[in-house]
């Protein structure tokens, strides 16, 4: 069996990725595991993600994004009970979603992902750069999916 020590749930403010938040708190409530909330503000130009390079980018914009982050992290745990939120960490990341997921699990050693989907095929999901679909290949760790209602 899989112990959760550490949970990672991106989030991008969708209710798919709120049933992934609310998954991870209620097992925060029963195990005592610590949750990561991610916040990464996506980078592209145009249909494609064409991926702009964060150090290209102005301080009052960078700013700006991490403000939006911060903002959606906040009410993603506003009203939760103190016990709960002292066991979140809130981040906020600049860049591809895929990569700075990635990334991130393996900075913070996560034990499992919990994340919100689209619910595209799988195909669709290839063609068209599916952070799940890319996590599920690569990620060293359990994912669980979440769908909207």
């Amino acid at each position: 069996m899989v112990k959760i020590g550490k949970i990672l749930v991106p989030v991008d403010g969708s209710p798919a990725s709120s049933r992934a938040a609310n998954f991870a708190f209620d097992l925060q409530v029963r195990t005592g595991c610590k949750v990561y909330l991610l916040y990464v503000a996506i980078l592209k130009v145009g249909l494609y993600q064409h991926n702009i390079d964060v150090e290209s980018l102005p301080d009052d914009v960078v700013n700006s994004l991490h403000k939006v982050g911060e903002n959606l992290l906040n009410s993603i745990t506003d009203g939760l009970p103190a016990e709960v939120v002292e066991n979140v960490v809130k981040v906020c990341k600049l860049g591809d979603p895929r990569k700075v997921i990635l990334q991130t699990v393996k900075e913070l050693e996560v034990d499992a992902i919990a994340m919100g989907t689209r619910g595209l095929e799988a195909a669709k999901g290839l063609l068209l750069n599916s952070v799940s679909q890319y996590l599920m290949e690569y990620a060293p760790c359990p994912i669980m999916l979440f769908k909207e209602e």
